[in-house]
């Protein structure tokens, strides 16, 4: 009886040891180091909400076409992460790839990525953006033959904040590790001024935005603008592709508004259209208590007018003969 129940411990044993030794050459031969056959593994790059910093995430795509192979790792990375709860994609809600091509240089064999983005790739803020940048190129170089990302948004080749070309961006000037000082972030209830173009009134919509203190509130309310009403029978009042070419700036009563040339060129429809766009930036900023009067730069220059349709070579006052008595209070029980 006793060497019977010897015999059955050393079978549990054997069994017991046979599950780890299958187990230990599953993880080997799965490993993200040992893809499967026809499989090549590669790391997408996550945020880590808990600590600020960007952590490789190991995954599988089938070896093929570098394009083919391309395009597996970034819908991957767009997708929320689904192995910790503490990690999200750095890809922003509402934007959209609008085209992705490999340039390959015939002497080295590596390629370039040129990927192309909508207009809303501008209403990220500086952090969201730096985040993005960086895991979306130590992502994609991940790839052996990709050398480098360059971004294009809305058929332009994207600047930093003064103006010049980004350029090729890679692991050697892109880092792992971007300096993201924490802050405080508040909410603040904003009016800003919509389109109705039946009526060629201006509509004021409410609504419940994130500041950081350190930035000008006045930078949300032309943020607000570009990002286009929530009331669905209104329109932008200005082109979406609008972005702030500077901080706005306030001086003695008058806000200093620099836009991006986007106003200006893509600015289309009648006299009163025109009219009416300008002064939905007027009124939304001089909802501001500080503020009397809106003085616009594009690109840091003034300019004569906006199409003929208003002098724009000098401050312009608040008019409220052009808002409607209707209100658009999307985010009024938002507290």
């Amino acid at each position: 009886m006793q060497n019977d129940i010897q015999k059955v411990k050393i079978l549990v044993l054997l069994a017991v040891l046979i599950i780890l030794l299958a187990g230990l050459a599953a993880w080997f031969v799965f490993s993200p180091s040992n893809p499967p056959p026809g499989m090549v593994a590669v790391n997408v790059y996550r945020l880590n909400i808990n600590t600020g910093t960007l952590v490789p995430r190991p995954h599988h795509i089938a070896d093929g076409e570098r394009i083919d192979m391309a395009q597996a790792v970034f819908e991957i990375f767009m997708r929320p992460s689904a192995d910790a709860a503490n990690l999200r994609t750095t890809f922003p809600y509402g934007l959209e790839l609008v085209d992705a091509q490999l340039i390959t240089s015939a002497p080295i064999g590596s390629s370039s990525l040129l990927v192309e983005f909508s207009a809303n790739y501008h209403n990220m803020t500086p952090s969201e953006e730096l985040y993005f940048r960086s895991s979306l190129v130590w992502t994609m170089t991940g790839l052996g033959f990709i050398s480098d990302v360059q971004i294009t948004v809305d058929g332009y080749e994207h600047t930093r904040n003064d103006g010049t070309l980004m350029g090729a961006l890679s692991r050697a000037n892109v880092s792992i590790s971007p300096q993201i000082s924490p802050v405080r972030v508040d909410f603040e209830r904003i009016t800003v001024y919509f389109l109705d173009r039946e009526e060629l009134l201006l509509v004021p919509e409410e609504r419940i935005v994130r500041i950081n203190p350190e930035r000008p509130i006045e930078n949300y309310y032309i943020e607000a603008l570009i990002e286009g009403p929530r009331g669905s029978d209104l329109s932008h009042s200005i082109p979406p592709e609008t972005r702030l070419w500077a901080d706005v700036h306030i001086g003695d009563g008058t806000a200093y508004v620099n836009l991006s040339g986007d106003f200006v060129a893509r600015s289309t429809g009648a006299l009163e259209i025109l009219r009416l766009q300008i002064l939905a930036v007027v009124n939304s900023l001089t909802e501001i208590d500080d503020i009397i009067r809106v003085q616009f730069l594009i690109e840091s220059e003034k300019v004569d007018s906006l199409r003929g349709a208003w002098d724009l070579s000098g401050p312009i006052s608040r008019d409220e003969s052009v808002i409607s008595d209707r209100r658009f209070w999307p985010d009024s029980n938002a507290f």
